[in-house]
């Protein structure tokens, strides 16, 4: 199991890597630069209002669904037609309460009709990540690698024309929506002609009980999924909300956000593999701190030193990308990506108690999480604005981190070495003393960087956080 965890994972990474960035940082980026940060501040925040509410397009059906097919594969032609339906009927709740509450929360016209497309969406993805968690759960992790990212190559593709093309005057932010939608559009139908194919069902036979059991059985994944994306998402919100230029501070913590968003795309990639590789594994009784372990350490490699170092050049990250040299925005970004090395763990032990359906104390977890979160935002956005919102986070994700490590470490009897703990430890001093020494050694940051990248991933297999031998010997075999 492990080197089909790290086999996939490569290529999963590969994939990734080709295509995530230049969206981000080709488009997504470019088009905030061309918008402004006022325009894009307010997409920002209306995007995570969707969000807020995907929860009731899901109902922690796709998770449950992920799980159940790993451990079953016979359910798939009774489930789809059957899950498909119910998620019918949850669409159309869920665009009802996306404009109530966007009403009583006084939107103008404008934003109204920016939140209509941007619901579309969700509704879309929903679609695509429900689909996608068939494939991946029948093991198919290349063809679920390829489906996730056919909808960034088609907005990379409409955007880039439009931005760089020549064909409009003015780039207008719902330019920018459109194309999504319509790529979240094609990218969903792909992937239920791909299910259809596994599926193998030739009509639509719609069972009453099997959607109420859907629905039952779902519901405490649901509540889990809620309160995570309501505390990972309403610091923009509360921004735009609490402050007379909410928009522009909005917009400034999307642009530190946008790179954190960026690094958990390969958290996600962790957890997506893991989750029907630990279903299985679990329904087999098969010994799974090996692979936590193992998963571990590959990304608290990552994260650490993707903490460490967008720390240390903050500024020149954020003058590269953006042309913003300000310390403010600087300062957001720094102090933000320091929270993905807590995300990371969220990713590795949240999955594996979700495998084993263990769902009441990542609740618990994740309802303090969100009471801190709100607490944290209504004291400190006031007073420090984003940088209050960058608090709170590290905050919350701090706490939510060390729960999720409590909860597995009992639930499963893991051990965590003191020599492990120390590799890691020793690890995070010395990429702080590797920028430190480092990071003004030539006239050029671009050098710099790159050099403490390398350094570090050099530093993790001198103390043996990673092995090369171990990692050699799971390619070969995968």
């Amino acid at each position: 199991m492990q080197a089909k965890f790290f086999g996939n994972l490569l290529f999963l990474l590969f994939v990734n890597l080709l295509v995530k960035p230049f969206y981000i940082f080709g488009i997504d980026r470019t088009v905030q630069v061309t918008v402004g940060d006022e325009v894009y501040g307010l997409y920002f925040a209306l995007y995570n209002v969707s969000v807020l509410f995907y929860i009731l397009l899901d109902l922690g059906m796709t998770n449950y669904n992920n799980r159940t097919i790993a451990q079953d594969t016979s359910l798939l032609r009774e489930y789809v037609p059957n899950f498909l339906l119910v998620k019918c009927v949850l669409s159309i709740a869920y665009l009802v309460l996306v404009f109530i509450l966007a009403t009583a929360w006084q939107y103008n016209q404008l934003q109204l009709n920016l939140l209509l497309p941007l619901a579309l969406n969700q509704i879309l993805i929903s679609l695509i990540f429900y689909f996608r968690s068939n494939i991946s759960a029948l093991h198919y992790f290349k063809i679920d690698g390829l489906l996730s990212v056919l909808d960034r190559v088609l907005v990379i593709v409409i955007c880039g024309i439009l931005l760089w093309g020549g064909v409009v005057r003015v780039f207008r932010i719902e330019y920018f929506i459109y194309a999504q939608t319509f790529a979240y559009a094609i990218a969903a139908l792909v992937s239920f002609a791909v299910v259809a194919r596994y599926a193998a069902f030739r009509n639509f036979k719609v069972k009453w009980e099997t959607m109420r059991m859907i629905i039952r059985e779902s519901l405490p994944f649901a509540l889990l999924v809620l309160l995570m994306t309501i505390y990972n998402r309403v610091d923009s919100i509360m921004l735009e909300r609490l402050l007379p230029e909410g928009a522009t501070h909005a917009g400034v913590y999307a642009k530190a956000f946008r790179l954190l968003d960026a690094v958990n795309v390969f958290g996600l990639l962790f957890a997506g593999l893991l989750m029907p590789i630990f279903a299985r594994m679990l329904k087999e009784k098969q010994a799974v701190e090996a692979l936590s372990r193992l998963s571990l350490g590959l990304i608290t490699v990552m994260s650490i030193t993707v903490g460490v170092c967008c720390y240390f050049f903050q500024t020149e990250l954020m003058t590269f990308i953006y042309g913003d040299d300000t310390a403010y925005t600087s300062t957001v970004f720094g102090w933000l990506m320091f929270s993905f090395m807590f995300i990371a763990v969220v990713y590795i032990y949240g999955t594996l108690m979700i495998a084993d359906a263990r769902l009441r104390p990542l609740n618990v977890i994740a309802a303090s999480g969100l009471v801190l979160n709100i607490i944290l935002n209504f004291i400190l956005i006031p007073h420090y604005q984003a940088i209050g919102a960058t608090i709170a986070t590290l905050a919350t994700q701090f706490i939510v981190a060390a729960g999720h490590i409590i909860v597995a470490k009992q639930a499963f009897k893991l051990t965590f070495p003191n020599i492990f703990l120390i590799r890691l430890l020793s690890f995070f001093i010395i990429l702080i003393l590797l920028n430190i020494f480092l990071k003004h050694i030539t006239n050029y940051w671009m050098i710099n960087f790159g050099m403490i990248l390398a350094l570090s991933l050099g530093a993790a297999f001198l103390i043996r956080l990673l092995r090369m031998k171990e990692l050699v010997g799971l390619l070969k075999s995968s």
